[in-house]
């Protein structure tokens, strides 16, 4: 228990076995299920792949919309067998986090409040970084991608406003991993600009309003485990619900990404090393959105774009060896940087 946070960092034991299990030792490592209590007392829903030994490194994990932090099948384990300790979380309004609170679904908040969320969870690593000798890598998937890359590239986050932390409350990032990230939506499946208008006048209105916006399963991965995997659960963790307030934040994230190479606003001081990854044929979101962004990050010394030739959305989980392939470009990009910090 962090003093500073309310955290509970002990595994915990999930009664839905057929989805998980917890502290199983799986060839050298072990899975953790927990709990992280946000400071409105909001409770979190965390996973944590551990490898054997010390960790070379920690790699925070946050998901995208509709999804949830046990989908990304073996992403993870590989990670953990190669020495990285994986820390991931199911963000407000998602996944296990609402699953007995049907009321809860989608209710991810404004920008201020996922920013908040998101700088709470790195301060809830902390502790596990030993004092700063093992590294904190960042990484997020779709709209946690999107996510990620706000949090550092924005003036306002609260990353560039941490004058009064402590060394036990202050977040240093050692590198930022975005795949697939939500800079824009594909144009192919792109709400109506009028049902976007609409949205964004109703929610100073009725901002914990809901809607369905879906994500076809069939355009999340060639993988046909991917698709069975989302409809098989029914609704019950890949939801596809957001409130207005949610679903307005999150696309005006993204159109700020979407703009910021082109204006002053961005930060530039104190980004870490970024690498990011995107599937050409990504038709949830939109792979030339992303290039340009990265692209236009002209004044960053430590980038990394990475395209995956015909590759869906969910890079992690690709079929013939893309998911493979992608695995061994993330770890190989965290080694590199763990090799620098050591030199």
């Amino acid at each position: 228990m962090l003093a500073f946070s309310g955290i509970e960092n002990t595994p915990i034991v999930n009664t839905d076995t057929d989805r998980a299990t917890a502290s199983n030792n799986m060839g050298g490592f072990t899975e953790e299920e927990g709990s992280l209590v946000l400071p409105d007392g909001t409770s979190l829903y965390t996973k944590t792949w551990k490898p054997e030994g010390t960790p070379r490194a920690i790699l925070a994990f946050y998901h995208g919309y509709s999804d949830h932090c046990n989908s990304f099948f073996e992403f993870f384990p590989t990670l953990a067998s190669s020495g990285l300790e994986v820390r991931s979380v199911d963000q407000r309004g998602w996944g296990r986090s609402v699953i007995n609170n049907r009321k809860l679904r989608g209710n991810f908040g404004s920008t201020t409040t996922v920013m908040a969320d998101l700088h709470f969870f790195l301060q809830s690593l902390i502790p596990f970084t030993k004092e700063g000798s093992i590294p904190l890598f960042l990484m997020g998937h779709s709209m946690g991608g999107m996510n990620v890359l706000y949090y550092v590239l924005n003036p306002e986050s609260p990353y560039h406003h941490q004058q009064d932390s402590t060394p036990t409350t202050k977040v240093k990032v050692a590198g930022i991993l975005s795949v697939a990230p939500l800079v824009a939506v594909h144009p192919s499946t792109q709400p109506l600009k009028i049902v976007e208008f609409a949205g964004r006048i109703a929610r100073h209105i009725v901002p914990k309003m809901t809607m369905v916006q879906k994500v076809e399963p069939k355009w999340v991965s060639k993988n046909t485990a991917v698709e069975a995997d989302i409809i098989n659960d029914k609704g019950v963790l890949f939801h596809s619900t957001g409130t207005l307030e949610g679903l307005a934040g999150m696309l005006d994230r993204g159109a700020w990404l979407n703009e910021c190479y082109k204006k002053a606003t961005v930060h530039k001081r104190d980004v870490p090393p970024l690498w990011v990854g995107h599937g050409t044929e990504d038709r949830v979101t939109w792979f030339e959105a992303t290039k340009k962004l990265v692209e236009g990050l002209e004044w960053h010394g430590d980038k990394t774009f990475k395209e995956y030739v015909g590759a869906y959305h969910k890079l992690m989980n690709e079929p013939d060896g893309v998911g493979e392939g992608m695995t061994k470009d993330v770890t190989e990009w965290i080694e590199a940087r763990l090799v620098k910090d050591d030199a």
